[in-house]
C-alpha cells in the first residue's frame, strides 16, 4: 500500500533523523564547551577574563553560545523537532479525549527534548571545566556524565514508573517516557548554570 508506506516514512524517518542529530549534538557539545574554562586557567588567561568589566556569568554565557554556535545544527534541529511535535499533536488532537490532552503533552515534550539533552550536556562540559585544569580530563569527565544520567533517566524507565504510577493500559504512561526525562533535564539544567557561575566565581578568588 503506496499512502501506508508513504505515512510511515512521514511518521518514523523525521523522528529517526532527529535522534540521530540528537545523539551527535550531545556528544559533540562537551567536545566544545568541555575546554572552555580549563584552558583558560591551564594557560593563565582565565585571571586577565576576570579583569575585564564584564561579569563571570557574561563571560561564561559568551563562552557557551560561542561553543554552540560551532554545531551549525541549530536551524535543522528547530525544523526537525517542531515538525516531530506537532505531528504527534495533530494526531492526538484528532483521536479526542484522554489521548488528545497526553498527546499534546507528548507533543511539547517531544519538541524540548533535544533541547534540553543538548544543553545539558553543553552545561556539564562546561561544568567539569571549571573543576580541573586539563581539557582532557574535563571532556572525559563529562562524557562519564552524560552516560550516567542517560543510565538513570531514560525513557524506559520511565515507562516503567509510568506503568506503576498510572497502569499499563493507560496512555498516560507512555506520555511519562517522554515527559519523565524532559522534566528532570530542565530542573537540572539551572542547578548546573548555577554551580558554573559560584565555582567560576571561587576559581577567581582562589587565584
Amino acid at each position: 500500500n503506496d499512502e501506508l508506506f508513504v505515512f510511515w516514512c512521514l511518521l518514523c524517518l523525521p523522528g529517526m533523523l532527529l535522534s540521530m542529530l540528537t545523539i551527535f549534538a550531545t556528544f559533540m557539545a562537551p567536545a566544545l564547551t568541555a575546554p572552555a574554562v580549563s584552558l583558560e586557567i591551564d594557560r593563565g588567561t582565565w585571571d586577565i577574563l576576570r579583569m575585564t568589566p564584564q561579569p563571570t556569568g557574561a563571560i561564561l554565557l559568551a563562552k557557551l553560545l560561542g561553543a554552540l554556535a560551532r554545531l551549525r545544527i541549530w536551524l535543522l534541529l528547530f525544523l526537525l523537532s517542531l515538525f516531530q511535535g506537532l505531528l504527534i499533536t495533530c494526531v492526538s488532537a484528532v483521536s479526542g479525549g484522554e489521548l488528545g490532552l497526553w498527546g499534546m503533552a507528548l507533543g511539547i515534550s517531544t519538541i524540548f527534548r533535544p533541547w534540553v539533552e543538548i544543553l545539558f550536556a553543553a552545561f556539564l562540559g562546561m561544568f567539569v571545566s571549571t573543576w580541573v585544569r586539563s581539557a582532557t580530563l574535563a571532556l572525559v569527565g563529562t562524557y562519564v556524565g552524560i552516560l550516567v544520567i542517560k543510565f538513570f533517566n531514560n525513557s524506559v524507565l520511565w515507562l516503567g514508573i509510568g506503568s506503576g504510577v498510572f497502569g499499563v493500559e493507560s496512555n498516560s504512561m507512555f506520555v511519562s517516557g517522554t515527559v519523565g526525562p524532559v522534566v528532570v533535564y530542565m530542573l537540572l539544567l539551572p542547578v548546573l548554570a548555577l554551580g558554573i557561575v559560584w565555582r567560576a566565581e571561587k576559581i577567581g578568588v582562589e587565584s
